[in-house]
């Protein structure tokens, strides 16, 4: 079995508040990017799991029980009861540590393939079992676009045309649990009042309105971010002056991404971001709602 996982971008990011078990509630407009993750999966009959990355930062994403991927099959020969182990390669194009969802996408591949060879859970046990694994599963699971509320759980499949973007992380990366913290410790407990962007840009997805995006995109971890990683700032600022339309940081970054008005203006604005680890032309992915 052999699938690919996709990256994801934040269009918006509202943070509400933090609930009873500590994790924050989100309103978030996500999207499916064609940048991808390569997932190969074959089934073993000793029972258990192995995991073997290649490729970009490879070396520093651990492969034992801790990985998303691992654990994705984990959970699903546990809940669907198969007397069977997996083996797992992954070919990685997804920088990590860029709020780019990479972890996140290759455990909902596992998760999908699995079930698609299987058929063992059906779907709403299947998301069921992607909300144990993390946030953001649920929305790889999904793929698209879609606003995600609760903590990721929830959401609401959003119309969305294909659009052209450019994706650059600086070198360093920001700790999702760090970039929280720093923003609980910046509110003090203040829940966000909800942005009215979030319907604007809704419009403008489902229009394809590039030139509508600059006044709707946000994320309330920005500011903590760039305080966390300068580089972010800078990052955005190139963006924009490479020639995007709009620019924002994605999840907790460090990666952002900017958004242009053709293939060839993004593709024209790589030699912007020679000196960066990662820069990538890529598109959104579509979505019929």
């Amino acid at each position: 079995m052999q699938v690919e996982a996709h990256a994801k971008i934040n269009w918006t990011l509202a943070i509400r508040r933090r609930n009873g078990d500590g994790y924050h509630e989100l309103d978030t407009v996500m999207q499916a990017i064609a940048l991808t993750d390569s997932v190969e999966i074959a089934p073993t009959e000793d029972r258990a799991i192995h995991v073997v990355l290649r490729g970009l930062g490879a070396e520093g994403i651990p492969a034992d029980e801790t990985n998303s991927a691992h654990r994705a099959a984990s959970l699903y020969a546990k809940e669907s009861h198969l007397p069977l182990g997996f083996s797992i390669a992954i070919e990685k194009r997804i920088p990590s540590e860029a709020g780019l969802g990479g972890g996140s996408a290759d455990a909902a591949a596992v998760l999908r393939a699995l079930e698609d060879a299987y058929c063992a859970l059906g779907e709403a046990h299947l998301f069921q079992v992607a909300r144990q694994i993390g946030a953001d599963v649920p929305f790889c699971l999904h793929g698209g676009a879609a606003r995600c509320r609760g903590v990721g759980e929830i959401m609401e499949s959003v119309p969305a045309r294909s659009l052209p973007l450019l994706i650059a992380k600086p070198f360093g990366g920001v700790s999702t649990r760090t970039a929280f913290e720093a923003f609980d410790a910046a509110e003090e407990g203040r829940s966000p009042a909800p942005n009215a962007k979030t319907e604007r840009l809704l419009s403008a997805l489902r229009n394809g309105t590039v030139q509508a995006l600059p006044d709707t995109l946000f994320n309330d971890l920005t500011a903590v971010s760039i305080a966390l990683h300068p580089a972010i700032g800078a990052c955005l600022d190139r963006l924009r002056e490479a020639g995007a339309v709009a620019a924002a940081m994605s999840g907790s970054g460090s990666a952002c991404f900017g958004v242009f008005e053709s293939d060839e203006s993004a593709h024209n604005a790589l030699p912007f971001f020679l000196d960066y680890p990662f820069a990538c032309a890529t598109r959104t992915v579509a979505s019929p709602g």
